[in-house]
């Protein structure tokens, strides 16, 4: 019996290995002002307000092509962050924000997250210029690591279809 569950252990291990890749993700290593942050276990993310101001900007009235379709949504993902942020700031000069983790504006961060147009901060300061990401087709989802080989500090329910770039017009 326990060879049977070891067996079984191993070929989903195998699976896993196999059914994933990891890819490492240049970030910002510097800021734009203002901006706005959202604090995480591992790392806190910050992006510039003008990213949402130019998603919003580039909402269609109609959308007919699949590029306007993805600004559109990605676009009203912009609107619903922008109603999260507080007028409150952090030491770091951003404001904060409450948005729920797996909410569909949350998106939008996961979207600025494999861009590189975000920066992770530590809660000892230290900004860091690369972020690891783990796409799963077996397990349908995203995630996201500080470090090779750390948990994930955040995971998405789906996978995430390739970045958009952030202010790209269609």
């Amino acid at each position: 019996m326990k060879i049977i569950i070891t067996l079984f252990f191993l070929s989903c291990l195998s699976v896993y290995a196999q059914d994933s890749s990891i890819e490492s993700i240049k970030l910002k290593t510097k800021y734009e002002t203002p901006c706005f942050i959202i604090y995480m276990k591992a790392a806190n993310i910050i992006i510039p307000i003008s990213d949402l101001n130019e998603s919003i900007r580039l909402i269609p009235e109609q959308w007919k092509t699949e590029s306007e379709r993805l600004s559109f949504i990605y676009g009203g993902r912009a609107k619903e962050v922008l109603k999260s942020i507080s007028s409150e700031q952090d030491k770091s000069g951003c404001n904060i924000t409450n948005l729920e983790p797996y909410s569909d504006a949350f998106y939008f961060i996961v979207r600025s997250l494999e861009s590189g147009r975000a920066s992770l901060v530590l809660s000892s300061g230290e900004l860091l210029d690369e972020l690891y990401i783990r796409r799963s087709t077996h397990y349908k989802s995203t995630s996201f690591y500080v470090k090779k080989g750390d948990y994930p500090f955040y995971s998405t329910p789906i996978a995430s279809p390739p970045p958009l770039t952030v202010g790209a017009k269609p």
